[in-house]
Parts: structure tokens; sequence; C-alpha cells
């Protein structure tokens, strides 16, 4: 037995009778939040048993499990008010979606309880935060500018699908990162509920029970190489203002290492600090597309591991400068110069350079590795240790000949 409470507040109800679609969520033997009258369906009969519960006295098989709407341990005018919000689609406790898709984008909460909300966020993660400080679940495709048209999208098919197109002209939108609960015998008028566990993560739900839950992470597919080269040049084109130096410096050696490679010469510049509009440091390439040939340094002859790079240009707010090595046959160039051999030219060994000019060092190596050397703190090491000079800070950048 339990207690009930009617309210024959008639203003209160008389202001959430107004008229809303049918939502008709059928379910088998998982039970849907709002299916008042247990028939396997959410829709305008369930608020209609409620309401002549409330008003009428007509009891027709409603118990507090289904009907205590709003969990306060009672049935009243305020699980009216819960039943209109979900059949309006406004009540974000629970998220339902059948045959058509709930699209949400970046900003936007589509879950939200009193403990907990879900949110796409404008870097294009999909995160669960605690109210109460932290947060839980997220899908790990923080990609900031690496894609643009971020969206959440609940399909038909019972996915739930994070896409978003790569950030250069012409990239098509696609998925980056999903549930993998698509219901392959595609029937739509099966429905799919979100909601949160006592625990904060999110569940989804079918006809037949938990379909997936957010303990269970797959892998995102972020950008190919390729794609980051595209990525890269739209960026730099447009004098992209970059939150790292490590980021601006991973944007030129991923565009210009083919290049370099093909051509077998050196590509370089310098990386500059500026304040962008939120006054925070950022960071800019100096380029200029239209004049590449004073970036580049002279060719190279097969099998020669001494060589020139170009003139780099230092200007007050130079915190870094980056190069490329560009030659594939020789070992040797997949580190930074520390010495120089050559007595017949005017060029200075990586590391050198670098503490000269007091700025930090980038190389992109012919072998994909991207090094750096901290004029500050790195030591210089012996001719024969040139291949310990610096730190690798990424392997398998772009490494190939491109024509």
């Amino acid at each position: 037995m339990f207690n009930v409470k009617r309210i024959l507040a008639s203003f209160s109800v008389a202001a959430i009778m107004t008229s809303t679609f049918a939502f008709n969520i059928s379910a088998d033997t998982y039970h849907f939040r709002g299916d008042v009258n247990s028939d396997g369906y959410v829709n305008e009969d369930d608020y209609t048993v409620l309401s002549d519960y409330l008003l009428k006295k007509k009891v027709q098989g409603i118990t507090l499990q289904t009907a205590d709407l709003n969990c306060d341990g009672e049935i009243s005018a305020a699980d009216m008010v819960t039943m209109r919000r979900i059949l309006g689609g406004y009540d974000k406790q629970t998220l339902f979606f059948r045959n058509k898709p709930k699209v949400f984008k970046p900003g936007e909460r589509f879950l939200e309880n009193d403990k907990y909300y879900a949110v796409i966020q404008h870097d294009g993660n999909v995160v669960v935060y605690k109210k109460a400080g932290g947060h839980g679940f997220n899908t790990v495709t923080n990609y900031w500018d690496d894609f643009k048209d971020y969206g959440l999208r609940f399909q038909e098919d019972g996915n739930i699908v994070l896409y978003g197109a790569p950030n250069y002209p012409g990239a098509a939108r696609r998925a980056i990162w999903n549930s993998r609960t698509n219901v392959t015998d595609k029937n739509f008028d099966k429905p799919y509920e979100l909601s949160f566990d006592n625990d904060g993560n999110l569940l989804l739900n079918g006809q037949n029970g938990l379909l997936w839950k957010s303990t269970t992470k797959y892998n995102p597919s972020p950008l190919t190489n390729e794609e980051r080269r595209m990525v890269a040049l739209e960026r730099m084109q447009n004098n992209y203002q970059y939150s790292t130096v490590e980021k601006a410096v991973i944007d030129f050696i991923f565009y210009f290492n083919p290049f370099s490679i093909t051509e077998q010469r050196e590509y370089g510049t310098s990386i500059n600090r500026v304040t962008g509009s939120d006054g925070k440091d950022k960071y800019v390439i100096y380029i200029d597309f239209e004049d590449l040939e004073k970036f580049k340094g002279p060719f190279r002859p097969w099998n020669v591991a001494e060589g020139t790079g170009p003139n780099i240009v230092f200007f007050d707010n130079t915190v870094a400068w980056v190069h490329t090595h560009g030659h594939e046959a020789v070992t040797a160039n997949n580190w930074f110069s520390v010495k120089d051999d050559n007595p017949y030219d005017n060029a200075f060994p990586d590391c050198q350079y670098s503490k000269d000019n007091k700025c930090d060092g980038y190389l992109g190596a012919p072998n994909g590795d991207i090094r750096v050397f901290y004029w500050e703190t790195d030591p210089i090491p012996l001719p024969e240790n040139q291949s310990q000079a610096g730190h690798i800070i990424m392997t398998g950048a772009p490494h190939y000949r491109i024509y």
C-alpha cells in the first residue's frame, strides 16, 4: 500500500492541460519513465489516466512506481506537470527519441537532473559533469578547431553519434564518435530512452532493456594525417592564433615536411607571441604563402647530410623557431645538428642556433619525428651523441614524397 495525495487545485491543472503531440513510445519488457498505465507506450493516454486518477478518482492500474514521476513519494498534480514536460520533450531528466532524430549543438545540455548534467561542448567533447564539482564520462573528442559544425545526434536507429566536419573548405561532415547501438532491423516504432543512474553514468535503454552504459567507451575517430595537413593549411592561411607553441609547430611541420622531403630542402620560420581577443597569450606562425621562397633553404644534393636552412626571421615577440630537415636518405637528418663541421659555409648548428637566439627550436624530421630543443635547459651534447639532442614530442608526422 502507498499513500496518494490528490491535489485538486483547478488553476494548476488547467494550466497544464494544453494540447501536445502524441509521443507513442512503445516498450516490451523495459518500463519507460512516463508510462503511467504500463501499456508499453508513453503518450497522451498516460496523461489522461493520471488526470482521471487525480480529478475523477479513477484507478486504472496506476502504481506509485509508474505514476510518481518526480520521485517525491506521492502522486500529485506535480506529476501531471512532469508528464506534460515529458510529452513535450522539456523534461531533461529523460531523453526520449525514436522515429525522429534529436540533434544538440555545442553548448546545449541534453540531459540533466539535480546531481548531474550532460553537455556537448564547443571543443567537441561530450561530458557528464557533477553539479557538486568534477566530471565523469567524456568522449575524449576535444578537438577544438580541427573540426567544425559539431553536433550530437540521437538517431532513429538507436545510435548516438557525434558529428563534425574537418575544418577545411569542402570537407564533408562525418561521425567522430558513436555509441555503437544502431539497431539493425530499423523498426522506427521502437523507442530509446537516455537517463542517468545514481552514479552519473549514462544509460541508453531500448524496448528490451539496456543497450549501452557510458562506462563502455569507444575510441573516437580523429583526423587522418592528410586531413590534418589540409586543416593546417587552412589555419596558416588565415593567420590562426594557436593556444600553445606546440600546436603551431605541429601544423607547420605536418604541412611542410612532405614538401621538404620531396624538394630536398629545409623549410623554416619563427613562432611569435600575440595577445588574443580573450587577453591570453596566443601564438602565430610567421608565413607568407605568396612568397614561400624566403621560407625555403637551398636544394641539398642526395646523400649529403650537411646543408643550409632558410634564414629565420626573429621578431621582438618571437618565442620559438621551427624547421624541417627534409632529406630522407641520410639518417643524421632525423636529429638536431649540434656541431658544424663545414668550414666553408656560414650555417650554425641547430642547437647552437637556439642558444644564440634564446628561442626553443623545433625540428620536423624525415622519419616523422617532431623534436624540441629547449634553449634554457637542454645541454648541447657531443657530436657523437647528437641523436640524443632535444626531446621527441610526436612520432608519425607526415614524412612522404608528395609529387
